[in-house]
């Protein structure tokens, strides 16, 4: 099982049709497009990114899926996804997803760094509803991804453990460049 499937599998049983979710980074749009699938017509998926061919390609997948009216999708970094956000989701969000890294076949010079995502991560915690879920997915094959893992790690130091408990997926374990997930889940 891929790590974007292990993430799907930690959300899949807990999002349901009405409820409000985060991408991000959509990417090539497979979490966005996961997201919008769970949360139906009635739900509402917001989705951040800072390449416009990430915007293009999820943009297609969801308009291809007909899944689009229920997804906004903005190009911006998600540091500073609170100013396109609606007012007062702090609490209601059930899920909010992360892909730290590079899109895939694209310029690996273009990256998440910690000083725009840990802020990200931040306003995630209080976004999330009790019992909703942020995945975090890190890609150390890249320049810059350990530093980017290392900044998560001691961001995880920092939150309050007994309102927030955290996970780990490591699927691959042995090789020090493959990608590694959080899962936290907001208790109260």
């Amino acid at each position: 099982m891929s790590i974007v499937q292990k993430a799907h599998q930690h959300l899949k049983h807990i999002i349901k049709p009405g409820d409000i979710t985060i991408d991000g980074t959509f990417g090539k749009g497979y979490d966005t497009l996961f997201l919008a699938e769970k949360v139906g017509v009635a739900g509402k998926v917001y989705g951040f990114d800072i390449q416009p061919m990430a915007l293009e390609i999820t943009q297609e997948l969801l308009e291809k899926k007909n899944l689009a009216s229920q997804v906004e999708l903005f190009l911006e970094n998600h540091q500073k996804m609170q100013n396109f956000l609606p007012r007062g989701l702090e609490g209601k969000v059930k899920a909010i997803m992360f892909n730290l890294g590079y899109l895939p076949q694209t310029d690996k010079k273009v990256i998440t760094k910690p000083e725009t995502t840990l802020p990200a991560l931040d306003l995630s915690l209080a976004l999330l509803c009790p019992q909703g879920r942020l995945i975090v997915t890190v890609y150390l094959g890249h320049k810059g991804g350990s530093e980017e893992w290392e900044a998560v790690q001691l961001w995880i130091d920092r939150i309050d453990l007994e309102q927030f408990k955290v996970a780990y997926e490591f699927p691959q374990p042995q090789d020090p460049t493959a990608p590694k997930q959080m899962i936290i889940t907001k208790m109260f």
